[in-house]
C-alpha cells in the first residue's frame, strides 16, 4: 500500500490507526441488525470492506459464515488480528480490492462512506464491492442526511434492486443509522 493511494482515497483523519474498540451504543445496535439478517439468510462468506480493527469478525464467525476483512492500514489489521486470530484480515483499498470477481456471497461496509476523498473514489468503491460479491452489498451508514445518502447511491446501475432501511435513531446527536443493500439479482 502506498502513502498516495491513501491520500487518493482517504479523507487525511482516517489515514491513521483507528482508536476506538467498540461501537458507539446506536451503531451496535444497527449491526446487531445486521447480524440478525445474517443468521437468517445464512450467506456462506462475506467480505467485510473498512473492517478496522476487525470487531464484526467475531460476531460473523459465530454465525458460521466464511469471514475475510480488508482494510488500508496495518497497524488496525495487527489489532484486527491479535484480537481475533481466526480471522482472515488482508491489506487493501475498497477501490481496488485484491479478490477476484464474485469472490464473497455479501460484502459488508460500516461507516466507510463517509471517508472517502471524492463523489469519484465512492463510485469505484461501489463498484468494487459489487464485482466481488455474489449476491449483495450490504452497507451501514450513520448520517443526518439521508437524503444526500440516497444520492450517493444513485450511482449503482438501474437494473441492480436497492433497498434502504432506516434501523434507528441518535437523538443526541440528531443521527440516524440506515442500512442499505445493493441486490445483486436485480429486485425480486
Amino acid at each position: 500500500m502506498t502513502q498516495d493511494k491513501l491520500e487518493e482515497y482517504v479523507i487525511p483523519p482516517y489515514r491513521v490507526p483507528r482508536t476506538f474498540y467498540h461501537s458507539q451504543k446506536y451503531f451496535q445496535y444497527a449491526k446487531q441488525y445486521f447480524y440478525r439478517i445474517v443468521k437468517k439468510e445464512h450467506p456462506k462468506s462475506i467480505l467485510d470492506v473498512g473492517c478496522g480493527h476487525g470487531l464484526d469478525s467475531a460476531p460473523i464467525m459465530k454465525l458460521g459464515v466464511n469471514y475475510v476483512g480488508v482494510d488500508p492500514i496495518e497497524e488496525n489489521l495487527e489489532l484486527a488480528r491479535k484480537d481475533s486470530p481466526l480471522g482472515d484480515f488482508r491489506l487493501g483499498y475498497m477501490q481496488e480490492l485484491p479478490f477476484e470477481d464474485n469472490s464473497f456471497d455479501w460484502v459488508f461496509a460500516a461507516g466507510v462512506w463517509d471517508i472517502l476523498s471524492t463523489p469519484e473514489t465512492m463510485k469505484k468503491g461501489i463498484d468494487e464491492c459489487m464485482r466481488v460479491a455474489k449476491r449483495r452489498v450490504y452497507s451501514l451508514d450513520a448520517t443526518t442526511r439521508p437524503r444526500f445518502m440516497t444520492e450517493r447511491y444513485m450511482m449503482i446501475p438501474m437494473h441492480y434492486g436497492l433497498s434502504i432501511i432506516r434501523v434507528n435513531y441518535n437523538p443526541e446527536k440528531d443521527k440516524a443509522d440506515y442500512l442499505w443493500c445493493i441486490e445483486l439479482g436485480g429486485i425480486k
